[in-house]
């Protein structure tokens, strides 16, 4: 079923936003100001486990509109000393300049950097095949960011997913997690995230493992490969059509996206 909504974008100015059957996997914010659809009921990452090493380059977007009272609403990744990467559906709405972005501490409420964030742009191509979105922050990081690969990898690889997202059904403080939890996971086949309206070369599809997925609040975050230099970034969390911790999850492909992540950092 397709549905319109009526609300603001990151510039505040009003859109008519066409929304599919794919949930977003992003906060449930208290303004009513903003609609989101919303995503399949999550036991965090969904039982996903404590981060095992340091990501210098993660981040959490912190906005005042979050029901969490750490801000938290998506991931974020730096891919440039004064630039991330999180989800398009995650800057629609309120007040950029009153946002924040935690970096490269595996807590969300403490440590690492907190720097705010100066604008926002999002992909022009919208929500489907588009979910994606830069974030300039208003001074450079410390961190080191992380590499955008080159290209995607084949079905079957390996990849990690990180984030802060619910680690069980409701959305309650008590499945607020304060620790970065990570899940290895591999990229499937498009056609498996037929159901979620993945549109090939622009999105990838990933797998949930015995269990376990993202969940609301890791919109945004990166899935990772492993290489002989560190960990690339391929893909952002957008959304899934079906069960969390079941049914894979479409992920935006950062790796496609490379080009006009350029010309927005180095106009």
């Amino acid at each position: 079923m397709i549905a319109y909504v009526h609300t603001a974008d990151a510039n505040g100015a009003q859109a008519d936003l066409m929304l599919i059957k794919r949930g977003t996997l992003f906060a449930l914010l208290a303004s009513a100001a903003i609609a989101f659809p919303a995503a399949p009921a999550a036991h965090a990452i969904v039982n996903g486990d404590k981060a095992s090493e340091a990501y210098p380059f993660m981040g959490s977007l912190q906005r005042p509109d979050s029901p969490r009272p750490d801000g938290h609403v998506c991931g974020a990744a730096l891919i440039a000393k004064q630039w991330m990467v999180t989800a398009g559906h995650c800057v629609r709405g309120g007040k950029v300049s009153a946002w924040k972005v935690r970096i490269g501490s595996p807590q969300v409420d403490k440590g690492g950097e907190l720097i705010g964030v100066k604008r926002a742009v999002a992909h022009p191509d919208g929500a489907y095949g588009g979910d994606i979105a830069l974030l300039q922050l208003k001074k450079p990081a410390r961190a080191t960011p992380v590499q955008i690969a080159s290209h995607a990898p084949k079905p079957g690889t390996g990849m990690r997913i990180l984030g802060w997202g619910l680690t069980c059904s409701k959305n309650a403080a008590s499945c607020w997690p304060k620790d970065l939890r990570e899940l290895d996971t591999k990229r499937l086949a498009d056609r498996t995230c037929a159901d979620s309206g993945l549109v090939p070369g622009k999105e990838l599809c990933i797998a949930s493992v015995n269990g376990r997925g993202p969940a609301n609040m890791d919109s945004g975050g990166p899935a990772l490969v492993k290489t002989k230099g560190g960990w690339t970034l391929v893909g952002a969390t957008s959304g899934s059509g079906g069960t969390t911790g079941v049914d894979p999850t479409v992920y935006t492909n950062v790796s496609a996206k490379d080009s006009w992540i350029k010309s927005v950092v180095n106009p």
